[in-house]
């Protein structure tokens, strides 16, 4: 079974009708993915760190500017219950 989204409108809006972001039912891969999901503002990624935390996920890295990767680069990190890495970025914080 697979299930596929995308956003409908707005930031982030999907081109694709068929979604960008698929899951399907199988044996995990290693090493785990890497799922990063763009937020239009810092505000967006500090309550998705926040929600994913509330939900059981274990820190992988606190809100917070990334300048190794750009100036705006502000981001967190959470790993889910299988091992996948979530981040959620935002690359205008500087801009904010």
């Amino acid at each position: 079974m697979a299930v596929g989204f995308g956003v409908a409108s707005g930031f982030g809006r999907s081109p694709d009708p068929g979604g960008d972001f698929w899951i399907s039912e199988g044996a995990p891969y290693t090493p785990r993915s890497h799922f990063a999901f763009s937020a239009e503002t810092p505000a967006l990624v500090d309550a998705a760190y926040a929600a994913a935390i509330a939900a059981g996920g274990v820190d992988n890295g606190r809100p917070g500017i990334r300048a190794q990767y750009h100036a705006g680069y502000y981001a967190a990190f959470v790993h889910d219950p299988d091992g996948y890495n979530f981040e959620f970025v935002c690359h205008a914080a500087a801009a904010s």
